[in-house]
């Protein structure tokens, strides 16, 4: 898949990179990125920090249905404009942050900078989300992309995304994909760190979900604030409800059971390697699989 934002305005004369931001004509003092793979509990982090009203309010500012959106009602031209914008309507606290998945950090990185700015010296905070159990994160993927709901609010209402699987049987083919496609660019990203000697912040779903307040004070403390205000921030977190509710489908467990029963060996093989696999032999898993 090429990269649509190109086609929005990456393409443009007018170009920009984060680090050449004027932060300071935003009141902006720090800013940091939430760099994840899908489905892996992104969006309830995001919402999570944008309650404390701390953090600012990151969002998938570079989602190219994002970008559309935001075009379609300021007329903007080239993402300089744009990037000005969203820091305007996104910041807090002297705080900006950005959520931003893997494919898409592998589309636009170059275009505004992002791959200079991780380096060990870097004082940018880099979280790093993804989810042990990848199994259940292709699963995820796969049902979302064929049904389009990929999220529910806490009232029951739906959020709707795009649906490339809508005429396709939820079948062995499409959860390899969706699993191969995650690790591919796990690993990618990975290299990236070890190239750059970038050293994120690691969380994982399964810690956002089972230790909620410790992993949220441990993104807070590497955000920089000070102590007194995490503290006061996890106490009001854990007097709201949660802004999204899990999205289960019928069964899984035994859908995933039963998977994993057929494919075991590689299954195995494939995650006793895990992060270790080249990006040409997992290419070629993929192709296989499409």
């Amino acid at each position: 898949m090429q990269n649509p934002i190109n086609s929005l305005f990456l393409n443009s004369e007018t170009t920009v990179r984060m680090a050449d931001v004027d932060w300071a004509s935003h009141g902006v003092a720090n800013w940091y990125v939430l760099l994840c793979t899908g489905r892996s509990g992104s969006t309830l982090l995001s919402r999570m920090l944008t309650s404390t009203g701390l953090c600012g309010s990151p969002d998938e500012f570079f989602n190219e249905n994002y970008v559309k959106n935001i075009q379609d009602r300021n007329n903007f031209d080239n993402i300089k404009d744009y990037i000005n914008y969203i820091i305007k309507q996104h910041s807090r606290n002297g705080i900006f942050g950005f959520k931003i998945d893997a494919l898409r950090f592998e589309w636009i990185s170059r275009d505004i900078g992002l791959d200079e700015t991780f380096n060990t010296n870097s004082d940018v905070p880099l979280i790093w989300l993804t989810r042990q159990d990848v199994l259940a994160q292709a699963l995820s993927f796969a049902h979302a992309k064929r049904t389009g709901i990929w999220h529910i609010r806490d009232d029951g209402t739906h959020i709707r995304g795009p649906t490339p699987y809508r005429d396709s049987e939820l079948d062995d083919r499409l959860i390899w994909r969706e699993l191969l496609e995650i690790l591919r660019m796990e690993q990618n990203i990975e290299n990236l760190f070890l190239e750059k000697r970038c050293f994120p912040l690691r969380i994982t779903y399964e810690q956002l979900i089972s230790e909620k307040s410790p992993t949220l004070a441990r993104v807070l403390a590497k955000l920089g604030l000070p102590l007194d205000q995490i503290d006061i921030s996890l106490k009001v977190i854990s007097e709201r409800p949660e802004p999204l509710l899990k999205l289960e489908r019928d069964n899984k467990p035994m859908f995933l059971a039963r998977f994993y029963k057929r494919h075991k060996i590689p299954l195995d093989v494939i995650m006793a390697n895990r992060g270790r696999l080249s990006l040409d032999t997992l290419g070629k898993m993929i192709s296989a699989w499409n």
